[in-house]
């Protein structure tokens, strides 16, 4: 069996590079990809760091024994720096789920609970963020009061600000720790908290923390209907 190939002669190749040049627009080879993701393992991630550590990794030992070495200019072995960037953030992420990243998780996730469980059934804060996140999904954090200060024991986001949602967190919460029962919570001034708390733990209080009670004063004595003027409003405030 006989193959014939019709190659064109070199002057054909008018509307791309050839020879040396063409090697930029050669894809990673794979062998320097899986060297890159045992950087970024290794905690290696500057991209400058990384690339001496290929130069040395392909002319020691990829291309050790070999008379002919690789051109600079091969993209193939010598990644540009935007290659370098994109395999590197691929490989954090790949890292991110790794046994390692899941392990620390459930140590996270163990150590939380037990604060919670210690410190959350006195008091237990709720706070949530306002406009300060890049997504528009509301984030709330669980805070108790241990011995070394404040530390948040759970998080959450809900689609929808609303008491629904905000019940439904706390139910997954109190699933995970039934015995969890805590006498009081302080929150910002949302009723849509304050309903999903009373809810939740129908037993317990409900208190506004300090900043949000002065807000909610003020905001009531300048009110128009309230016909209070400005020396009415500073004393309704200190009172």
């Amino acid at each position: 069996m006989h193959y014939y190939f019709k190659i064109p002669l070199m002057l054909e190749h008018t509307s791309h590079p050839v020879g040396k040049s063409a090697t930029v627009s050669h894809y990673v080879d794979g062998k320097v990809i899986d060297k890159i993701h045992e950087l970024v393992s290794k905690n290696i991630t500057n991209p400058v760091i990384v690339s001496k550590c290929l130069e040395q990794y392909i002319e020691k030992e990829l291309f050790g024994n070999s008379s002919e070495k690789p051109s600079k200019s091969n993209r193939r072995y010598y990644p540009s720096r935007q290659d370098l960037r994109n395999h590197i953030a691929k490989a954090i992420s790949v890292n991110k789920y790794s046994c390692d990243f899941q392990e620390s998780l459930r140590v996270k996730e163990e150590w939380q609970r037990k604060l919670l469980l210690r410190y959350g059934g006195e008091l237990v804060l709720m706070d949530a963020t306002y406009e300060t996140t890049k997504y528009a999904i509301p984030l709330f954090f669980v805070c108790v009061h241990g011995n070394t200060g404040y530390t948040v024991v759970a998080e959450f986001m809900c689609q929808n600000e609303d008491s629904a949602s905000i019940e439904e967190a706390l139910g997954i919460l109190k699933t995970w720790n039934p015995s969890w029962k805590p006498k009081y919570f302080m929150v910002d001034y949302s009723l849509a908290e304050i309903d999903a708390i009373e809810k939740s733990f129908p037993k317990g209080s409900v208190y506004i923390c300090d900043f949000h009670r002065i807000q909610a004063w003020q905001k009531w004595s300048k009110a128009g209907k309230n016909c209070l003027n400005h020396d009415d409003q500073q004393e309704f405030v200190r009172l």
